[in-house]
């Protein structure tokens, strides 16, 4: 099933990698800000990364926070970088006529020599599934820049998915406030990232 933004004569397969005969990944479109952010919410939200005894967060405190002032701010973030040119692409499950975006990935060109991967989520019901990957792939044909740059929360099963795609830690940790002020704390990352050849 081919998206509803398909247009007769588009090159669709310089678009769109089919996954499956449900399972497609395409350019993101501003209609999809919603259900980007859900998956945003819903990754975050069973993602781990708070789940160290120094957080001191409980699931119930992280949910509320995902669903309000999280959930805002995404909003505005993610219509703002669709409508400003990064490459986001969503995933999109299809189901009787009907699709999902069950993942999305975003990345850009930020300087000579340098690229950043700035989001790869999928939602946790299509987790272990080859999505994530094929999101990465998507993403990383996108940039033009030969090391490509992310930052990672250091407790998740991401950075284990992440060097397993090729990339390595710098060793370079990184704090943000994210979410800023939410708890009090400062979510550790860590610096990865991948030297392509070509």
């Amino acid at each position: 099933m081919l998206s509803k933004h398909t247009k007769p004569g588009y090159n669709i397969l310089a678009e769109i990698i089919q996954l499956g005969p449900t399972l497609y990944i395409e350019p993101a479109h501003p209609e999809d800000v919603p259900a980007i952010v859900a998956v945003h919410q819903e990754s975050l939200a069973t993602s781990g990364a708070y789940d160290e005894p120094q957080f001191g967060v409980t699931k119930e405190a992280l949910r509320t926070f995902v669903d309000g002032e999280f959930a805002q701010r995404k909003q505005e973030y993610w219509r703002a970088a669709i409508a400003g040119g990064t490459g986001v692409f969503v995933a999109r499950h299809s189901i009787d006529n009907c699709s999902s975006v069950i993942g999305f990935g975003a990345g850009q060109d930020l300087q000579p020599g340098v690229s950043k991967l700035s989001a790869l989520y999928v939602h946790p019901d299509y987790q272990q599934k080859g999505v994530g990957t094929a999101l990465l792939q998507k993403v990383l044909v996108s940039l033009k820049e030969p090391i490509v740059r992310l930052d990672v929360a250091r407790w998740t099963g991401a950075v284990l998915f992440f060097t397993a795609q090729g990339f390595t830690a710098t060793n370079k940790p990184i704090s943000t406030p994210d979410p800023p002020k939410a708890y009090g704390i400062m979510l550790e990352l860590i610096e990865m990232e991948m030297m392509r050849h070509g």
